[in-house]
């Protein structure tokens, strides 16, 4: 990988967001996206792949296959439509993982 990229997966109009400030956008429709999602991921061009929550439901199992990887870097983001959650909670998983306790936990 010479030059890192980073990509996005969501809807039309963050997809234009991301893309102006150069990150490669893609829009797809249910249905579409876990095979996309594989492409983009085993490309091996990027670093970053950013995914609206959106699409988290139908890629979740995928999205943990790879997150064992060290690269891409998988993050997700609420969309334009407002959180579901599931971002908090991914980030969460995650920070889990890496420290061993739930250190988001507010109680």
């Amino acid at each position: 990988m010479d030059t890192a990229k980073i990509a996005y997966i969501g809807d039309e109009t963050t997809s234009l967001l991301f893309k102006s400030i150069g990150v490669n956008s893609f829009c797809f429709r249910r249905g579409e996206a876990k095979e996309k999602f594989e492409n983009l991921v085993n490309s091996g061009e990027y670093a970053i792949i950013f995914i609206s929550e959106d699409f988290y439901l139908e890629l979740a199992e995928m999205i943990k296959k790879f997150l064992s990887r060290t690269t891409p870097t998988i993050l997700l983001l609420p969309s334009l439509s407002g959180s579901k959650g599931y971002a908090l909670e991914f980030v969460r998983e995650m920070m889990k993982k890496a420290a061993g306790s739930d250190i988001m936990d507010k109680g």
